[in-house]
């Protein structure tokens, strides 16, 4: 994309950030889910970045106390070991599973 007139250079310049942004979110959503069997939930949500712009496609932290994460994401992350944990999880089908660690 090539800002040719002058008084267009503003919202060219607009136009340029979004796309590296529209780009740049894809490729993450993209090895997120090349790295795991469990795919990020995609929602189709506005928000403005830092820049000013609005993005479409995010993969959203909706404020949970505790975040999980598959231990195949964990392990490819390079994080620390596990401690042990009593925590379990109740799904919405109603299965519980049993935590591996904090």
């Amino acid at each position: 994309m090539k800002c040719e007139d002058q008084r267009e250079a503003k919202a060219c310049q607009e136009k340029q950030k979004r796309a590296f942004l529209n780009i740049n979110m894809a490729q993450v959503v993209d090895l997120l889910e090349e790295e795991s069997e469990v795919k990020p939930a995609r929602f189709g949500v506005g928000f403005i970045t830092s820049m000013g712009l609005t993005q479409k496609l995010a993969l959203i932290d909706i404020g949970a106390s505790h975040n999980l994460m598959s231990y195949e994401t964990w392990a490819a992350l390079e994080m620390p070991t596990l401690n042990p944990t009593n925590a379990q999880v109740k799904a919405v089908n109603s299965t519980v599973t049993q935590c591996l660690g904090t």
